[in-house]
């Protein structure tokens, strides 16, 4: 299958808008980047930009840059009571064949490409949900979102 078919059957998925698989909780649909800290220190990131959305295990981080053109990337997610785990392994083509970065999270927000990375549940209600995980070099990386749909 060719990757832009890939990427067109994701997107699909998300505008039909149902789970597929039914209720996956609290998590499902559209949420708001508020805050981004590593360390306790703000990140510089513009968290207004960021938004993630949840459906069935398919999560998907968009940037809406100030020209209003947005790039999405896509992972997959699993979660327990305590964590959820970003999987960002997946491909649709061969290493360096271009069709790699959209199975990256944006690379400001600290979440590594090509990895599978586990987060702290440190909060997650309806409306509000707090990350946090520990990276390679000790650091604490802090995100805080906001439920919009």
């Amino acid at each position: 299958m060719k990757p832009s078919t890939i990427i067109s059957l994701i997107m699909l998925m998300f505008a039909v808008g149902c789970t597929n698989n039914g209720d996956i909780g609290p998590l499902y649909g559209e949420w708001s980047l508020k805050e981004y800290t590593v360390d306790g220190r703000d990140s510089g990131v513009d968290c207004d930009d960021y938004f993630f959305r949840f459906q069935n295990d398919i999560v998907a981080i968009t940037e809406v840059r100030p020209d209003h053109e947005s790039t999405t990337s896509f992972g997959t997610w699993t979660r327990t009571e305590r964590t959820i785990t970003f999987d960002y392994t997946h491909s649709s083509g061969h290493e360096g064949s271009g069709s790699m970065q959209v199975f990256n999270p944006p690379a400001c927000l600290g979440i590594p490409g090509r990895a599978v990375t586990v987060m702290q549940i440190d909060r997650l209600t309806g409306r509000d949900m707090t990350l946090q995980y520990t990276d390679a070099q000790g650091r604490v990386h802090r995100y805080v979102l906001k439920k919009l749909v």
